[in-house]
């Protein structure tokens, strides 16, 4: 006969057996932003061959202003280099503290890390502008996570895509449009105010962060359009 005290034993154990299982089942919650979970941390690899989590080391935090690009053309890279000298040149003490000019090349088995130092050296890159390579398959989901994905290498974007990662703003510009109005659009999105309740719908949804070009820097479309025409707001 099993007495009450080994029954109450018995019935506590099948009762912890059960939580436990319980605990088990029930999925973790992502700790990842929205954000961290879309870019991931893909690896590059920068103009002195450090290795550069896309997320973590170059967007979180910061105001981006990112490029597609190849050493070897002379078409429009010349002409949108420039620009982004003079956006350099604009944002002064900012870069490579809050903001970070990011070219990434279409190129990866030509453009070294090695011929990505002398492309830089030739740009008067200063600190806080990386020229990023790294193996071909993480270059190119870097570059489609953008929206700056081509098949053909010598069909790159001419278009700039510049983010504010702490308030959720992407907007895109036409990079060889006047640098004037190139740098506006910097300098709105450097300026924005990171998340306000009182501007949208709330928490947990998706607020028109974009509204219809007004100049030629502005392009209408490109691919990524869901994530570069919306702020997005992490639900707290």
């Amino acid at each position: 006969m099993i007495t009450r005290p080994i029954l109450a034993s018995i019935t506590l154990l099948v009762l912890c057996g059960s939580a436990l299982s319980q605990q088990d089942t029930v999925p973790k919650p992502d700790p990842r932003s929205a954000a961290e979970k879309y870019f991931t941390d893909v690896v590059l690899v920068d103009q002195s061959g450090e290795n550069k989590r896309f997320y973590t080391d170059l967007l979180k935090g910061h105001v981006v202003v990112i490029s597609s690009f190849l050493s070897t053309c002379n078409s429009g890279c010349p002409v949108a280099n420039r620009n982004l000298q003079a956006i350099q040149d604009a944002v002064g003490d900012k870069l490579g503290k809050s903001v970070y000019l990011i070219s990434i090349t279409v190129d990866p088995l030509t453009d070294t890390p090695e011929r990505l130092r002398a492309y830089a050296n030739q740009s008067h890159a200063k600190a806080g502008w990386y020229f990023l390579t790294g193996e071909k398959t993480n270059v190119d989901f870097a570059l489609n996570k953008v929206g700056l994905y081509v098949e053909n290498k010598e069909e790159h974007r001419t278009i700039l895509i510049i983010g504010n990662e702490p308030s959720g703003l992407w907007k895109k510009a036409v990079s060889t449009a006047s640098s004037e109005e190139i740098i506006k659009i910097v300098e709105s999105v450097i300026n924005d105010s990171a998340l306000q309740p009182s501007t949208g719908p709330g928490k947990g949804v998706a607020v028109p962060g974009h509204q219809p070009p007004t100049s030629t820097a502005e392009p209408q479309t490109i691919d990524g359009e869901r994530i570069y025409s919306m702020r997005t707001v992490d639900q707290k």
